[in-house]
Protein backbone atom coordinates (compact mmCIF):
# COMPACT_ATOMS: atom_id res chain seq x y z
CA UNK A 1 0.00 0.00 0.00
CA UNK A 2 0.97 3.30 -0.93
CA UNK A 3 -0.02 5.84 1.75
CA UNK A 4 0.32 9.87 0.62
CA UNK A 5 0.21 12.19 3.08
CA UNK A 6 -0.80 15.26 0.60
CA UNK A 7 -2.93 17.99 -0.95
CA UNK A 8 -6.11 17.95 -2.85
CA UNK A 9 -7.75 20.37 -4.91
CA UNK A 10 -9.37 21.91 -7.67
CA UNK A 11 -6.97 22.36 -10.25
CA UNK A 12 -8.07 25.18 -12.71
CA UNK A 13 -5.99 25.43 -16.43
CA UNK A 14 -6.64 28.10 -18.89
CA UNK A 15 -4.74 28.41 -22.51
CA UNK A 16 -4.91 31.08 -24.52
CA UNK A 17 -3.18 34.45 -26.38
CA UNK A 18 -2.74 37.47 -24.03
CA UNK A 19 -2.32 40.68 -25.28
CA UNK A 20 0.27 43.01 -23.82
CA UNK A 21 -2.69 45.25 -22.15
CA UNK A 22 -4.14 42.91 -19.35
CA UNK A 23 -6.57 45.45 -18.50
CA UNK A 24 -9.51 43.36 -20.10
CA UNK A 25 -11.43 40.32 -19.96
CA UNK A 26 -9.60 37.44 -21.98
CA UNK A 27 -11.46 34.28 -23.45
CA UNK A 28 -9.07 31.49 -23.07
CA UNK A 29 -8.91 28.85 -26.10
CA UNK A 30 -9.00 25.97 -23.96
CA UNK A 31 -10.10 25.36 -20.28
CA UNK A 32 -10.12 22.04 -18.16
CA UNK A 33 -11.28 21.72 -14.43
CA UNK A 34 -10.03 18.51 -12.44
CA UNK A 35 -8.62 17.06 -9.12
CA UNK A 36 -5.39 19.21 -7.92
CA UNK A 37 -2.54 18.79 -5.73
CA UNK A 38 0.49 17.15 -5.88
CA UNK A 39 -1.18 14.78 -3.08
CA UNK A 40 -3.76 13.48 -4.94
CA UNK A 41 -1.84 13.60 -8.06
CA UNK A 42 0.69 11.11 -6.71
CA UNK A 43 -2.15 8.95 -5.17
CA UNK A 44 -3.62 9.05 -8.52
CA UNK A 45 -0.42 7.98 -10.21
CA UNK A 46 0.50 4.86 -7.94
CA UNK A 47 -3.43 3.57 -8.60
CA UNK A 48 -3.11 4.02 -11.96
CA UNK A 49 0.64 2.57 -12.30
CA UNK A 50 -1.12 -0.12 -10.63
CA UNK A 51 -0.41 -0.41 -7.07
CA UNK A 52 -2.81 0.18 -3.86
CA UNK A 53 -2.71 3.86 -3.00
CA UNK A 54 -4.46 5.66 -0.02
CA UNK A 55 -4.67 9.46 -0.24
CA UNK A 56 -4.57 11.14 3.52
CA UNK A 57 -5.31 14.87 3.06
CA UNK A 58 -8.21 17.57 3.93
CA UNK A 59 -10.47 19.11 1.91
CA UNK A 60 -12.61 22.75 2.59
CA UNK A 61 -16.03 23.08 3.65
CA UNK A 62 -16.97 23.59 0.01
CA UNK A 63 -19.08 21.51 -2.50
CA UNK A 64 -16.07 20.47 -3.80
CA UNK A 65 -16.03 17.90 -1.63
CA UNK A 66 -18.24 15.21 -3.10
CA UNK A 67 -16.47 15.79 -6.71
CA UNK A 68 -12.80 15.06 -5.49
CA UNK A 69 -13.69 12.36 -3.03
CA UNK A 70 -16.00 10.69 -5.59
CA UNK A 71 -13.20 10.89 -8.57
CA UNK A 72 -10.52 9.53 -6.36
CA UNK A 73 -12.45 6.31 -5.80
CA UNK A 74 -13.33 5.74 -9.29
CA UNK A 75 -9.69 5.50 -9.88
CA UNK A 76 -9.45 2.66 -6.55
CA UNK A 77 -8.01 5.49 -4.25
CA UNK A 78 -9.00 4.41 -0.61
CA UNK A 79 -10.18 7.97 0.84
CA UNK A 80 -10.64 6.87 4.27
CA UNK A 81 -7.73 9.33 5.32
CA UNK A 82 -9.65 12.57 3.83
CA UNK A 83 -10.85 14.85 6.70
CA UNK A 84 -13.14 17.84 6.57
CA UNK A 85 -12.04 21.21 7.55
CA UNK A 86 -14.78 23.32 9.02
CA UNK A 87 -12.63 26.78 8.78
CA UNK A 88 -11.19 26.54 5.17
CA UNK A 89 -11.96 25.97 1.85
CA UNK A 90 -10.79 23.26 -0.01
CA UNK A 91 -7.09 23.66 -2.11
CA UNK A 92 -7.27 25.85 -5.46
CA UNK A 93 -4.82 25.94 -8.11
CA UNK A 94 -5.07 27.76 -11.34
CA UNK A 95 -2.54 27.96 -14.24
CA UNK A 96 -2.81 30.58 -17.01
CA UNK A 97 -0.20 29.35 -19.95
CA UNK A 98 0.45 32.06 -22.87
CA UNK A 99 0.28 29.97 -26.05
CA UNK A 100 3.55 30.35 -27.15
CA UNK A 101 5.21 32.37 -23.47
CA UNK A 102 5.32 31.55 -20.53
CA UNK A 103 2.67 29.63 -17.55
CA UNK A 104 1.64 31.76 -14.55
CA UNK A 105 0.20 29.23 -11.54
CA UNK A 106 -1.61 30.14 -8.50
CA UNK A 107 -1.32 28.11 -5.49
CA UNK A 108 -4.31 28.49 -2.51
CA UNK A 109 -3.80 25.26 -0.33
CA UNK A 110 -6.27 26.47 2.01
CA UNK A 111 -6.94 23.43 3.72
CA UNK A 112 -4.54 20.98 3.33
CA UNK A 113 -2.65 23.42 5.65
CA UNK A 114 -4.76 21.54 8.24
CA UNK A 115 -3.60 17.69 7.01
CA UNK A 116 -2.36 15.82 10.47
CA UNK A 117 -1.12 12.77 10.79
CA UNK A 118 -2.95 11.82 13.11
CA UNK A 119 -5.39 11.91 10.12
CA UNK A 120 -3.42 8.57 8.50
CA UNK A 121 -5.36 5.15 9.22
CA UNK A 122 -3.43 2.72 11.70
CA UNK A 123 -4.42 -0.19 10.21
CA UNK A 124 -3.09 0.34 6.70
CA UNK A 125 0.30 1.05 8.26
CA UNK A 126 3.40 -1.64 8.12
CA UNK A 127 6.09 -2.76 6.65
CA UNK A 128 4.17 -3.47 3.48
CA UNK A 129 3.36 -0.41 3.21
CA UNK A 130 5.49 3.20 1.31
CA UNK A 131 4.65 6.46 2.70
CA UNK A 132 4.83 9.41 0.93
CA UNK A 133 5.22 12.98 1.98
CA UNK A 134 5.56 16.12 0.22
CA UNK A 135 6.57 19.89 1.76
CA UNK A 136 3.24 20.90 1.30
CA UNK A 137 2.23 19.49 4.59
CA UNK A 138 3.56 21.40 7.34
CA UNK A 139 6.78 20.48 8.58
CA UNK A 140 5.67 19.14 12.30
CA UNK A 141 3.16 16.58 10.86
CA UNK A 142 5.37 15.43 8.04
CA UNK A 143 7.72 14.64 10.50
CA UNK A 144 5.19 12.67 12.98
CA UNK A 145 3.94 10.47 10.15
CA UNK A 146 7.62 9.73 8.94
CA UNK A 147 7.96 8.74 12.79
CA UNK A 148 4.69 6.60 12.94
CA UNK A 149 5.83 4.75 9.61
CA UNK A 150 9.07 4.06 10.70
CA UNK A 151 7.54 2.54 13.67
CA UNK A 152 5.22 0.85 12.16
CA UNK A 153 8.28 -1.06 9.98
CA UNK A 154 7.16 1.10 6.77
CA UNK A 155 9.45 2.05 4.35
CA UNK A 156 9.49 6.16 3.55
CA UNK A 157 9.77 9.21 0.86
CA UNK A 158 9.59 12.91 0.73
CA UNK A 159 9.35 14.89 -2.56
CA UNK A 160 10.88 17.64 -2.14
CA UNK A 161 8.73 20.09 -3.74
CA UNK A 162 8.18 22.87 -3.48
CA UNK A 163 11.93 22.87 -2.08
CA UNK A 164 12.23 23.89 1.37
CA UNK A 165 15.09 23.03 4.08
CA UNK A 166 14.56 19.62 6.23
CA UNK A 167 16.20 18.98 8.98
CA UNK A 168 18.59 15.99 9.77
CA UNK A 169 16.25 14.69 11.66
CA UNK A 170 13.65 14.38 8.81
CA UNK A 171 16.48 12.97 6.75
CA UNK A 172 16.84 10.13 9.10
CA UNK A 173 13.30 9.43 8.91
CA UNK A 174 13.54 8.77 5.27
CA UNK A 175 14.48 6.35 3.09
CA UNK A 176 14.03 7.78 -0.08
CA UNK A 177 14.52 11.52 -0.76
CA UNK A 178 13.25 12.30 -4.27
CA UNK A 179 13.59 16.42 -6.05
CA UNK A 180 12.86 16.91 -9.37
CA UNK A 181 14.74 19.47 -11.61
CA UNK A 182 14.03 22.58 -10.13
CA UNK A 183 14.57 21.73 -6.46
CA UNK A 184 17.96 19.68 -7.75
CA UNK A 185 19.29 23.21 -9.17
Amino acid sequence: MIIVLGSIGIQIKLAGDTPDNMSFNIRPEDTSIYVGGKGANQALAAARSGASASLVSKVGKSYWHDFLVERLRKDGIKVSGIARSEDCETGLWVEVNHLGGPTMSFNAPSAALEITASQIPTESMNERSLLLVQTEVPFAENLEALQQAKKAGAHTMMNLSPSLEISPEMLQQLDYLVVNTQEAQ
